[in-house]
């Protein structure tokens, strides 16, 4: 009698197998927020690579371009690329594409060698050199604002 008894209870419950399933979504659901912050992550890094590789890019700019002798970096200011490199300003310097992204602002401006903290001296004094900023900004994978500044000595 008891082997009959065991035949027909050998099955697993219904509450053993929702308990079973929810066990196992929680995991699943635990591994998929851990992935879904990985690729955050990465794309911010991706974007921070970026507006470094653009702030490289304007530095080089400016040196090739021999910009240096302008006084006129009242912001925002960029270099684009052209022959020759023009000095831009205004709505040209936003939504400057990089790695396939355009979510990018480039301001460059005078930071030392300033007469009037507005434009840089001209013709600094020998030995003086005039201090470039390049400064890229973005709004970043997490909606927040991100900056990045170069500064470059002339």
């Amino acid at each position: 009698m008891t082997a009959k008894k065991n035949r027909w209870h050998s099955g697993d419950t219904i509450v053993e197998v929702l308990i079973a399933i929810t066990v196992l979504s929680m995991a699943l659901g635990t591994g998929f927020a851990i992935v879904s912050q990985s690729n955050k992550g990465l794309q911010a890094n991706k974007e921070q690579f970026q507006a470094q590789q653009l702030a490289n890019q304007q530095v080089e700019r400016l040196r090739a371009s021999n910009a240096g002798g302008r006084d006129d970096f009242v912001g925002p200011n960029c270099l684009l690329n052209g022959t020759p490199i023009i000095v831009a300003s205004g709505g040209s310097c936003s939504n400057m594409p990089m790695g396939g992204a355009s979510i990018y602002t480039v301001d460059i401006s005078c930071v030392s060698g300033a007469t009037n903290g507005q434009t840089c001296d001209p013709a600094p004094a020998v030995g003086q050199t005039k201090t470039y900023s390049v400064l890229v900004t973005w709004e970043n994978v997490k909606g927040a604002q991100s900056q990045l500044e170069l500064q470059y000595a002339m």
